[in-house]
């Protein structure tokens, strides 16, 4: 069974970014199995690479759809998306610093930032962007 289920109350009706979204997922579970399976400090590494570069180009592609349709919380949303850069590139600074030690809390802290950004925060732009004709 995996770290973090996907599930049909998860999908914010935008295809492309539900995919995303699986994908970020995949990540957290991979991390989540290394744990299980003793090999999470390579994992660690690797995933919050790919988080990090992974993210951006999420939040880049969410952006992109903000301004071509003009969601009127543009600015709001963006500056979320730079606090989770931002808390995310922190894990991997302490990584690349020779912290290995913070996997559960990493886990943790990913599950509910996807849990949050996911139900709260693209629940908030879903709705606009559907209406425009994003589907």
């Amino acid at each position: 069974m995996a770290f973090y289920e996907w599930a049909p109350h998860l999908s914010v009706g935008i295809e492309s970014i539900d995919r995303q979204h699986k994908t970020l997922i995949g990540y957290i579970n991979s991390l989540a199995e290394g744990l299980v399976n003793g090999n999470a400090s390579h994992l660690m590494g690797t995933t919050l690479s790919n988080l990090v570069n992974y993210t951006k180009m999420h939040f880049l592609y969410e952006e992109m759809l903000f301004d071509r349709h003009g969601y009127p919380q543009h600015e709001e949303h963006k500056a979320f998306h730079a606090r989770l850069i931002n808390h995310v590139a922190t894990f991997k600074t302490r990584y690349d610093s020779g912290d290995k030690s913070f996997g559960p809390e990493l886990l943790e802290f990913l599950k509910s930032w996807l849990n949050d950004h996911i139900l709260t925060e693209d629940r908030g732009y879903s709705a606009f962007l559907i209406k425009q004709g994003v589907s």
